[in-house]
């Protein structure tokens, strides 16, 4: 009778030991196959073409504060654009003083910007150009240099 237990717990740890050996191979099977599955495909962006866009002309950033304009100087070349940003909370005016006109940049009458509006404008001719907040011209006063 000995024997026959002896048989029986070799059998009962043999197939313990395949179950285990089993269940290593399912795992292993699908930890290399899970990056498969789960992988999703990533369509492609239609490409934008902008006609007419020069990226390569720089663009320069001001940022309309509390306290100014900053900067309140810059200095850029001919074809270059210029964005004001207003990151105040108050809204502020953008009123040309000398020479907008001659760049027929047409901000003659005040522009307005609002909190977190923005201006562009792309300069094409060289010269200086002075430019303010009208209702603060002791704190807002800005000079644009285009060489």
């Amino acid at each position: 009778m000995k024997k026959r237990e002896q048989q029986k717990y070799r059998n009962e740890n043999g197939n313990i030991l395949l179950l285990i050996l089993v269940l290593g191979a399912v795992v292993a099977g699908v930890v290399m196959l899970y990056p498969r599955f789960m992988t999703t495909k990533v369509e492609e962006p239609e490409k934008e073409v902008m006609l007419g866009a020069n990226f390569e002309t720089p663009a320069v950033e001001i940022k309309i504060t509390g306290d100014g304009y900053e900067p309140a100087v810059v200095t850029i070349k001919k074809g270059a654009r210029v964005t004001w940003v207003n990151t105040d909370k108050e809204p502020h005016s953008l009123s040309s003083v000398e020479n907008f006109g001659s760049n027929r940049i047409d901000i003659e009458v005040d522009e307005i910007l609002e909190a977190e509006d923005s201006l562009e404008i792309p300069f094409e001719q060289t010269g200086t150009f002075k430019y303010e907040d009208k209702d603060d011209t002791d704190k807002y006063q800005g000079v644009i240099v285009v060489e």
